[in-house]
Parts: C-alpha cells; structure tokens; sequence
C-alpha cells in the first residue's frame, strides 16, 4: 500500500509509515452529539423544544382555520413555517459542531511520529525533538 502522506511503498500490516512515520490509518472519532450541558446542546435542545411547541400551535390554527375561520390559514402556514426555520437551525447548529470537531481533532492527530523512538513531532520538523533521528 502505498503512504498518504509521502506516497512510499509500505507493508499492508505496517500501522505506520516507514519513510514518514505518519500513521497510515486514522482513527475514527465518532461525534454524535455534544456533550450534555455544554452551550451547544442547550441551544439544540432550545430549539427542538420551541419549534415543537410552535409546530403543534401551527397544525392547531390549521385545523381551525378548515373548520371556523380560514383568515387562521395564514397563521398556521406562517407558524408551520417558522417551526420549519427552527429545525433546520438545530441541524445547522449541531452540524456546525460536528465540524468544529473534526477540525479539533485532525489538528490534534496531524502530528509526526518518530520511527526510532515513537515521539510524537510537528508535521513539519525535519528532525525529531526526543532523539534527534531524520523524520
């Protein structure tokens, strides 16, 4: 197989590269949903419970306004609709984690391991800090 990084052949078996030292698998995090108590998932949370109770208060002026009154169409189309808003905003909002955490943890595994001594290095040092050996 051959290194993402450098590009060098290397065994199937190797965890890491023997040119680079990078390692050839990453590990998958996996980000589900924010941790609970942390401002992003208040806010998430916020938003599903609004755009719940303005949905339902929606369908509620829907079916008065087909029975009673049909100037309440509007209201419900208008209550549909911001409760839409409010959903798509918690997606955006949890998507937007999401990234933010992908992004934290690319930059805390873009690191270069020693192939002598298993240090781990800047991805640019051409040397490594521990031993000195040639990255």
């Amino acid at each position: 197989m051959k290194c993402w990084n450098c590009g060098a052949e290397i065994p199937d078996a190797s965890r890491f590269c023997l040119a680079c030292g990078r390692e050839t698998v990453t590990k998958e995090v996996p980000i589900t949903k924010p941790p609970e108590g942390s401002n992003t998932d208040v806010r998430a949370t916020v938003l599903l419970g609004l755009a719940a109770l303005v949905l339902m208060f929606g369908l509620f002026m829907l079916l008065i306004g087909f029975v009673a009154r049909p100037a309440f169409l509007w209201v419900a189309l208008v209550l549909l609709a911001l409760g839409t808003v409010m959903l798509v905003a918690r997606t955006l909002t949890l998507r937007a984690y999401e990234k933010r955490m992908v992004r934290a943890h690319e930059l805390a595994t873009a690191k270069a391991k020693c192939g002598y001594c298993g240090a781990l290095n800047e991805q640019r040092a051409q040397r490594c800090l521990a031993c000195g050996a040639p990255l």
